[in-house]
């Protein structure tokens, strides 16, 4: 299972619309959306969901009700624990159809590299010319601090320090148990919220968010990137409705 090539992961800052490119690939007959409970839609069923959502959608954006929790049951797990992944995963990746693993940071994804030996990664660069085009996304997204604090709020023992680390090296220095309790409790997910973090090896997808401000060019890097991918079935009718649809929301919404 963890020798698949078909084990995708997508590591972008938030606010960059990584999601947005996981469901363009997921409309694929070669891929899934983030739901485990669609892994067998056809491509035409998916585009309907995927529009249907955009249109449903009313005040606060809500990532059209699919990601890690949908198609994993859990955003932190035990990824090195085959029985801890669906049904419906394992059998998406033996069928050869990807599925994708959303990440907000590096450390967490040179975990799941070593796990998913031939994973594939799509890294995202030069962020900051995007975001500086979307600064209303901003209110919207909770601050890696706000995360880092609302997680180490669920996790901690009474005993533990009442604030949570910042940095790997204040992790470091904490108690053996705790960090103890990190790693075997909660396979070490904090690593996911510390700051001076790790970069990604083995990527061998960039992508640049640019690219999604002009949509020729990013049809096009699309289809590369479908090709990069061996997947073979894109549709750019289908690509270029969902891409309409999805600025036309975003722009009310976000």
């Amino acid at each position: 299972m963890f020798d698949s090539k078909y084990f995708l992961i997508i590591n972008f800052p938030r606010g960059t619309s990584g999601k947005f490119l996981a469901n363009c690939l997921g409309i694929s007959d070669g891929a899934t959306l983030q739901d485990k409970n669609l892994v067998n839609l056809t491509s035409k069923e998916k585009l309907s969901l995927l529009m249907t959502r955009l249109k449903n959608i009313k005040g606060r954006w809500n990532d059209l009700e699919l990601g890690d929790y949908g198609l994993f049951e859990s955003g932190t797990f035990k990824y090195n624990d085959p029985t801890a992944y669906p049904i419906e995963v394992i059998q998406a990746l033996e069928n050869k159809k990807y599925v994708v693993r959303i990440n907000h940071n590096p450390y967490h994804t040179i975990n799941l590299t070593n796990t998913w030996r031939n994973a594939k990664v799509i890294d995202f660069v030069d962020i900051g010319d995007y975001l500086d085009h979307r600064p209303s996304i901003i209110p919207f997204a909770a601050t890696i601090e706000e995360e880092l604090e609302e997680y180490w709020d669920h996790v901690r023992d009474v005993s533990w320090p009442i604030n949570p680390p910042e940095y790997v090296e204040d992790l470091n220095n904490l108690p053996e148990h705790i960090k103890f309790d990190l790693k075997e409790l909660f396979d070490n997910a904090i690593f996911g919220l510390l700051k001076n973090r790790s970069p990604i090896p083995r990527s061998t997808i960039t992508w640049n968010p640019n690219w999604f401000l002009g949509k020729n060019l990013f049809l096009e890097k699309l289809y590369n990137l479908y090709n990069i991918l061996e997947l073979p079935d894109y549709n750019e009718d289908y690509i270029s409705t969902f891409y309409d649809e999805y600025i036309k929301v975003a722009k009310i919404i976000l």
